[in-house]
């Protein structure tokens, strides 16, 4: 009897233990588009079981950069990428700049939702960091106004910083592209490490 309910208890644990680790990530945050909500080096544990079905305005995902259609280098025609203001911008050099549309030398991308399938999204030009208006100038309508319907099956995506490369520059984005949708900020890596050393000290 009780060597049943032990191996049925541990069935159970080894089944929750794979459910957790096929459909929970936790990623580290590079870069400072998300500034001042994430900073570099923040962890976020995001849910990955079908992240389009539960996809709600405000939320912050976790995509694939490899599944979107990245504009080229010639978006910067005519932009001073090196002396733009914008700590995203100061250390880029020449060769970057067509790995710079998200964030340089990784695969994943974290933005905030703003525009789901059917939604107008609609961004005052002058609301915008000098450098995106600069960027974005020629896209403009007459009201100086960047308009946008989402198709189906697509969202818009934001970064919270001031300078981004997001949708503003890509556009809508398809759905499948996000890979998953946070649900907790983990500790910075810098407190957990605090804390070890705390303990061991104690």
């Amino acid at each position: 009897m009780w060597i049943q309910l032990t191996i049925i208890l541990v069935v159970i644990c080894l089944g929750i233990i794979t459910f957790l680790r096929l459909n929970f990530t936790i990623t580290t945050v590079h870069g400072d588009s998300m500034y001042p909500t994430l900073m570099e080096g923040d962890r976020l544990l995001s849910l990955n079981l079908l992240p389009h079905l539960w996809l709600r305005k405000g939320q912050i995902v976790i995509g694939n950069i490899n599944q979107l259609e990245l504009p080229s280098s010639e978006i910067f025609a005519g932009v001073d990428i090196m002396s733009a203001p914008g700590s995203t911008f100061e250390n880029l050099s020449e060769t970057d700049i067509e790995n710079f549309p998200f964030e340089p030398d990784y695969d994943k991308f974290i933005k905030r939702i703003v525009g789901l399938p059917g939604d107008t999204v609609c961004i005052p030009i002058s609301t915008l960091h000098e450098f995106m208006q600069i960027l974005l100038r020629s896209r403009c309508n007459a009201d100086g106004n960047l308009v946008w319907t989402i198709p189906a099956n697509h969202c818009f995506i934001r970064g919270d910083g001031l300078i981004s490369m997001d949708s503003l520059t890509v556009g809508p984005i398809p759905m499948s592209a996000i890979t998953g949708i946070t649900v907790l900020k983990l500790p910075h890596h810098s407190d957990v490490d605090s804390l070890q050393k705390l303990a061991r000290s104690m």
